[in-house]
């Protein structure tokens, strides 16, 4: 999937001369995902479209400690069997 998105972007992009592009996911309801199967986005993107960087799909972001982000990481790499 993703060689066929890296192969796709800058097609897109040509094709609507696009100054960039976003590619997302939805996983999940509350991300937005309408069909039970996994696709890529490819959103044209242009220097004045009014448009925002993806972070801001979910607002502000969390007021983390350091602390915290590092238990985050550490969850996430013991979940992927790296501790």
């Amino acid at each position: 999937m993703f060689a066929a998105l890296h192969y796709l972007t800058p097609i897109v992009e040509d094709s609507v001369d696009a100054d960039g592009s976003n590619v997302a996911f939805n996983n999940g309801e509350a991300a937005g995902q309408e069909v039970p199967h996994v696709h890529g986005h490819i959103i044209p993107r242009f220097d004045d479209d009014g448009g925002r960087p993806v972070h801001a799909v979910a607002g502000e972001r969390p007021d983390l400690s350091d602390d915290e982000l590092d238990d985050i990481a550490e969850d996430i790499a013991a979940s992927a069997g790296e501790e």
